[in-house]
């Protein structure tokens, strides 16, 4: 398996060696965060483009990346590029998004509407018709039976199963309005939706909210121990089907222009959050935390297998978050001097 990330022992030494020169050299700062970013991977390095759309890990560790100029694969160290002509023919050039499903393949949305199923050499097209294919997708989501569901931007969804696409409307439960109705598939295999104010599951064939929250541009992701997470405005929601939607708080105060535009949660329980304009911010069980980032725009995330976070940024290219290995004390930190000379 391909290495995603330097080993621990290594990068202990050079983050202490690092620290010992900065405090020699007069440079020493306090580190507050517990987490470390990592300078970006751009098109310097190899990317494609430095707006990443979409990321997914597939079995065998190599990262995908999604971009408006193709598909990209990372072992950590050099990226591999994939023209879209590869596996389909223009006019669907870039991509806009991508996840992996459960078979281990990627599922990949492009901007002319297309869906292409990538699988162990094996290749699905979905390519729409005319009038669908001016819509602009946003996210893809896979379900517990191996059906994807197309989120477009003004408010349309559709599900893409055994080659069929089936578009779901109010009469079939959706709520109205032009919001992106967002989508996730919890631990038990539901499928969850939030849109214009209304949250709720998906059950025989139809769009049932079970729950009102803030209207507005809304998030959701599913929650390792039940229900979802729910970013709805600037507040983050916990919501157990049959309970009550419980206020975690807010993450920001109200900043025009800024909305919540990808949720995730780790593997150790904590929220990741991206924004469209004020950046990343982590929710460990009590506080908010905002993570420096390369761009202000975050397009996409993901937790690898060695739960490492990934931040695709709107023209900053790839972030790498990871927990901090050593924390540098200085006399900020109650150190009584700066320079240590015997530990």
């Amino acid at each position: 398996m391909p290495a995603l990330l330097n080993r621990l022992p290594r990068f202990a030494w050079l983050a202490l060696w690092a620290g010992l020169l900065a405090a020699r050299t007069g440079f020493a700062a306090t580190n507050v965060s517990a987490w470390l970013t990592r300078l970006p991977w751009t098109s310097e390095d190899g990317l494609p483009n430095n707006t990443v759309e979409g990321l997914a890990q597939t079995p065998d560790g190599y990262l995908w990346l999604g971009t408006p100029n193709g598909l990209a694969r990372f072992d950590g160290v050099r990226f591999e590029n994939f023209p879209t002509t590869s596996f389909i023919a223009p006019p669907n050039r870039g991509i806009l998004a991508m996840i992996s499903d459960r078979a281990g393949g990627l599922q990949i949305g492009m901007d002319r509407g297309a869906v292409i199923g990538l699988n162990s050499g094996q290749r699905q097209v979905f390519v729409p018709d005319r009038e669908l294919s001016a819509l602009t997708i946003n996210a893809l989501t896979a379900d517990s039976e191996g059906a994807v569901w197309i989120a477009y931007r003004g408010g349309s969804v559709r599900r893409l199963k055994e080659g069929k696409l089936k578009q779901f409307t109010e009469r079939d439960g959706l709520p109205g309005g032009t919001d992106i109705c967002s989508l996730t598939c919890d631990a038990k295999g539901r499928l969850w939706f939030v849109k214009s104010g209304q949250l709720g599951v998906f059950r025989d064939e139809h769009l049932q909210t079970l729950v009102r929250c803030e209207a507005g541009p809304s998030r959701v992701t599913r929650s390792r121990n039940g229900g979802v997470w729910l970013c709805s405005g600037f507040h983050l929601y916990k919501y157990d089907e049959g309970g009550t939607l419980k206020d975690r708080g807010a993450f920001i105060p109200r900043r025009p222009g800024t909305e919540p535009s990808v949720i995730l949660e780790s593997r150790d329980g904590a929220v990741w959050i991206g924004t469209t304009f004020s950046g990343l911010f982590r929710y460990d069980g009590s506080d908010f935390e905002n993570i420096p980032t390369a761009h202000q725009e975050i397009l996409s995330l993901l937790e690898d297998s060695e739960g490492n976070a990934w931040v695709g940024t709107g023209g900053g290219g790839l972030d790498q978050v990871r927990p901090r290995a050593v924390t540098l004390e200085t006399a900020e930190a109650g150190l009584p001097f700066e320079a240590v000379q015997s530990l």
